[in-house]
């Protein structure tokens, strides 16, 4: 079973997965989407954590240690993995 650390209500109002989402920028974050494979007819159209329609799996991290991660189908059917993390320097 998949593990699961945040609810939709709580991905939709957290500070840290806002970055992860970089819905918001305390440092080094940006909307940058990746489509695998390279090259395919995926959408890499912009999304925000409000585009989320399903938590697969998700983790959230610790400043300075684990990042925060996850995978999540968005409304329009796409799927994506998230993760960021936050160390002294801000965030990545």
């Amino acid at each position: 079973m998949p593990k699961v650390e945040v609810t939709l209500e709580e991905l939709q109002n957290d500070a840290d997965w806002a970055q992860v989402f970089a819905d918001e920028s305390w440092g080094n974050v940006d909307k940058t989407i990746h489509v695998v494979p390279p090259g395919s007819d995926v959408s890499d159209c912009v999304f925000y954590r409000s585009d989320v329609a399903n938590i697969i799996a998700a983790v959230n991290g610790e400043n300075d240690e684990d990042e925060w991660l996850g995978l999540f189908q968005l409304k329009d059917g796409r799927y994506v993995i998230a993760s960021g993390g936050c160390d002294y320097t801000g965030w990545d």
